[in-house]
């Protein structure tokens, strides 16, 4: 394998060598063909092979490569295998000329007026990006295609730490370059279940092994009776067999649980893969992986499932075919729904468990559903070329179908007051109807120019705008004449339309278009457009809220956009979690839900959640700073710290404030302490005291401790809750005497910078600091000196540590954006530093159980995008899933709830959020958006020999069809 491949035409071959010698000169391995020979098929394979041997394909272009044969199937071959493509710009071209691989990505210019060495450095710096990643990219092609072309053998399967390392790559593949290739997943995929295979075979032989075991036994207990003499020799041969037997369970057992954690590592990579085309199986296998075996990377998958469209709410099943139309009632949660499976549905949408409500009668697709303006009646167009109107509360027809268009029926829209029907159809006409008598209400409106694939009545009700191949036409409803000439401007058909709630205005999009446009409806000219933004592909839905405020687009790579309707900026982007375009989107009629239809599923959104974090239970907005939070033992109060020096007490449940601010500093809060018995809250300040506070009565008790001569950082009581520690930028640690209110000794003096925190081991022995001098100490409390010498690890100052709860592991975090898990015992790390921050880590706090650390990051000044909180697993250092991302400035406190369930976390912006941090509660939420079990079908593909059953127990078994939900 290589670092480089060079593709270059014959005629460029002496700037090609100029390069290879620079390139060589950095100690970089390149391949590049210097022979000048026709091309043959083994000439061919050999390359071919070294492009998927290489971790970076350059590309120098000019004149004639880019009209080069062979260098065109050597970028095909390279992008084909997902390879990193660098272009070298030798001579100036039109980007028309070049490929659109080659003219989207970032040129490195080589021209005779450009600087070689600066040129240079910009080519080594983009083929050393994330090294890492592309070499690992590199070596699993290679073995993935050795396996290819070797028949799929499983004697070239990955194995062993290869395997997993290999998973853990494809896990973290959504957010890196180069993707992996879909030879690579399956490469992956089948080494694991050759290795299940594997542990199966294993497992069979063991439990041969114990039968062997049992029937030895039998004739060991004949042979007693007819060997008494031989007793001592027997009972030791029964102790070696009853040895054997355990070592042979022990044995099973732990094969079998290496099964279900290679089962539950593939299901979480499987997860992985169907994050974008079908969520709602990536959160069904993620908690299938979770239940398997609680791994990493099972709960990485599931967080990366629930975080992929934060909005979601749920997904609703029933139809069978691609779903066209959705539609809200005016007064309350039903949404009606229409497919191509011929049906209309009826759904509960604060039950979106129960399922839905079929409306037959309709022999063809059904195109579109609209409500009357009173909720009480739903019409209906189909391809069958009738309109059906249903009443809602009953589901039956209220008259014949209607029938007047010659073809398909597109399109329906009720007229503000209900007393009108409009219909578009593919025979280039519209129709209004008399909803009272089913009648047309004069002659066809037409022709217009193609198919109509859209209508909508104007908000007062005097104007129809028909959407047709790339025109609009706006008629006067009164006198069923165009107000005025057709508006164009669409590229292709108009497949989306909305009035402005004043009607002044009407917005419109296509199935090819870039932009949303907006027509004047008085002057009937564009006055403007919305361009799109990343991968959208045409406009083919939009929706207003009630009030106006907020507009919905749907595209056709299964998005949907929020905007501004004011000021036309993105407020946002849902993702659906599917591969097909949205055709229909709808607000309910509080404007909190927004419901869309994608392929054969139905989504629907909270609109008015305010953190796009789906693990946010509650956001409390407070007013300043927010730096400092604990939470009480039993875990039904909060304290938190504010920038106007007083301290809230808050309800956990309700996120209300209990009585009124504890105040007695004089400067801001700095840090919070619950005694054990959580009796007594300490609270460190910038005016260099400490305070202790009676939660009951709320009152301080007696004066404030004063010692420190500059501010109090951090505050920490020991197990027994008899001592307080306190740190202070003035570089001392005091311990005091919490019934005596007065200090134990003198200050504990080590470190040479500010000490930014202390916290107490668990079993109380040990007391651990941290500091801007860049070190790590740790108190022996009994003797109140040093144990050993400062621990260095932190390139920057440290500004939190923590004990896991068996006092085995410190962490620290640091200004340096890493976190550090220590050995208690040894001094060392356990890992290299944690990297995932990418600016200070400010909080850290472990889980009850020890199994998860939580580290919160952010600056100060100047401010920074990177306010996040990332989980770490402890036990392997990776972080699970993705970053929270919630705050908009630095988090400076992260602590878990006594039960771990909750996770909260405070900001200098003012906010404290409590985050969802229970496993079962991970699981419940996805099967909530999920909405449905795995068919049978599906487990067979992913769970294979394991039993059926259901994922989530609530909703209807599909493994038992027969079976009820409960």
């Amino acid at each position: 394998m290589s670092d480089v491949f060079i593709s270059y035409s014959r005629k460029d071959i002496a700037f090609a060598r100029v390069l290879y010698d620079a390139l060589r000169a950095r100690d970089l391995e390149i391949w590049v063909d210097w022979e000048d020979i026709p091309p043959s098929a083994d000439w061919q394979s050999e390359v071919y092979r070294a492009i998927e041997g290489a971790d970076t394909l350059v590309f120098i272009v000019s004149q004639t490569s880019v009209q080069s044969e062979v260098c065109r199937k050597e970028i095909e071959h390279g992008l084909g295998n997902h390879k990193r493509l660098v272009p070298v710009l030798l001579h100036d071209l039109d980007p028309r000329d070049l490929p659109p691989e080659i003219a989207s990505l970032h040129w490195i210019f080589f021209r005779e007026q450009d600087d070689f060495q600066q040129s240079f450095d910009k080519l080594v710096q983009a083929i050393q990006t994330d090294l890492d990643w592309v070499r690992a990219h590199t070596r699993f092609l290679v073995r993935a295609t050795e396996w290819d072309s070797k028949g799929r053998d499983n004697s070239f399967a990955l194995r062993g730490r290869d395997l997993q390392e290999a998973e853990e790559w494809l896990g973290k593949s959504a957010t890196k370059e180069p993707t992996p290739t879909p030879l690579q997943v399956e490469y992956i995929l089948a080494s694991r279940k050759a290795a299940i295979n594997r542990q199966r075979a294993t497992l069979a032989a063991v439990t041969l092994g114990l039968v062997v075991t049992a029937v030895l036994a039998l004739v060991a207990w004949g042979q007693r009776n007819e060997a008494l003499e031989a007793k001592a020799i027997a009972v030791e041969e029964a102790r070696v067999r009853a040895t054997a037997q355990a070592e042979a369970i022990a044995q099973r057992d732990n094969a079998e649980q290496q099964r279900r954690i290679a089962l539950s590592r593939q299901l979480a990579a499987q997860a992985q893969t169907h994050l974008s085309d079908q969520l709602d199986l990536a959160l069904l296998l993620a908690v299938e992986a979770s239940r398997i075996a609680d791994t990493v990377e099972a709960r990485a998958s599931l967080l990366d499932a629930l975080e992929h469209s934060p909005n979601l709410t749920a997904f609703l099943h029933g139809h069978t075919s691609s779903v066209f139309s959705v539609a809200f009632s005016p007064k309350g949660n039903t949404l009606a729904s229409g497919s191509a499976d011929g049906s209309v549905m009826l759904w509960d949408t604060t039950h979106p468990e129960s399922g839905g409500r079929h409306l037959t009668g309709h022999t063809g697709t059904v195109n579109s559903v609209a409500f009357s303006p009173d909720g009480q009646m739903l019409a209906s167009g189909s391809s069958d070329g009738s309109i059906i109107l249903w009443n809602v509360a009953t589901g039956l027809p209220v008259l014949a179908p209607l029938k007047g268009h010659q073809h398909h029926v597109l399109c329906v829209a009720f007229s503000p007051d209900g007393k009108m029907l409009a219909s578009g159809s593919d025979d280039q006409t519209v129709i209004l109807w008399d909803v009272a008598t089913g009648e047309p209400l004069g002659q066809p409106l037409g022709p217009h120019w193609g198919m109509v694939q859209e209508v909508a009545f104007s908000p007062d009700g005097r104007i129809l705008a028909a959407g047709a191949y790339r025109t609009i036409v706006l008629w006067n409803v009164a006198t069923l004449k165009p107000l005025m000439p057709r508006l164009e401007g669409h590229s292709h058909y108009v497949t989306s339309l909305a009035f402005s709630p004043d009607g002044k205005t009407l917005l419109s999009g296509g199935d090819a278009d870039d932009a949303i446009m907006i027509w004047d409806v008085s002057a009937g000219g564009a006055i403007g457009e919305i361009p799109l933004t990343g991968r959208d592909a045409g406009v083919f839905s939009l929706a207003f809220n009630p009030s106006g405020r907020v507009l919905a687009s749907g595209s056709g790579h299964g998005t949907v956009t929020l905007w501004d309707a004011q000021t036309h900026q993105s407020l946002g982007t849902l993702a659906t979690g599917h591969a097909e375009g949205v055709p229909s989107l709808a607000f309910s009629s509080d404007g909190a839900t927004l419901v869309a239809g994608s392929g054969t599923l139905i989504m629907l959104w909270n609109t008015q959640q305010t953190v796009s974090q789906p693990l946010a239970q509650l956001v409390i907005n407070e007013t300043g700073y927010t730096g400092s939070l604990a939470f009480s033992p039993h875990g039904k109060v909060f304290a938190s710290g504010r920038r106007d020096n007083a301290i809230i007490l808050w309800d956990a449940k309700t996120g209300q404030p209990i009585g009124q601010p504890l105040k007695g500093h004089r400067s801001f809060i700095t840090s919070l302490a619950f005694s054990p018995d959580g009796q007594t809250l300490a609270s460190g300040s910038e005016d260099n005291t400490v305070m202790l506070w009676d939660v009951m009565t709320q009152q301080a008790i007696g004066e404030p401790l004063t010692g420190h001569t500059r501010s109090v950082m951090g505050v920490a009581f020991s197990p027994d809750g008899k001592i307080l520690a306190s740190s202070s930028a003035d570089k001392t640690i005091i311990l005091w005497d919490v019934s005596a209110h007065r200090p134990l000794g003198e200050p504990l003096t080590g470190h040479s910078a500010e000490v930014q925190s202390v916290a107490f081991s668990p079993d109380g022995k040990m007391l651990a600091s941290c500091s801007m001098d860049r070190t790590v100490i740790l108190w022996d409390v009994a003797t109140r000196m040093p144990c050993g010498q400062p621990w260095r690890g932190h390139a920057f100052w440290v500004n939190s540590v923590a004990f896991s709860p068996d006092s085995h592991i410190l962490a620290s975090g640091g200004e340096d954006s890493t976190v550090i898990l220590w050995d208690v015992t040894t001094g060392q790390p356990l890992f290299s530093p944690l990297k995932g921050h990418s600016v200070g880590v400010q909080s850290i706090a472990f889980s009850p159980d020890g199994r998860i650390l939580a580290s919160g990051s952010g600056r100060v000044s100047p401010p920074t995008e990177d306010n996040s909180i990332i989980l770490w697993d402890v036990k392997s250092g990776h972080a699970i899933g993705k970053p929270l991302i919630g705050h908009r400035s630095a988090v400076d406190s992260v602590v878990f709830s006594p039960d771990g369930g909750t996770l909260l976390s405070g900001s200098l912006d003012g906010t404290i959020i409590l985050w969802d941090a229970s496993l079962d509660s991970w699981r419940a939420r996805a099967c909530r958006i999920a909405n449905r079990n795995l068919t049978p079908k599906e487990w067979r593909q992913f769970l294979e020999d394991e039993p059926c059953q259901s994922t989530c127990p609530n909703l209807t078994d599909l493994c038992n069809p027969s079976a009820s939900a409960s």
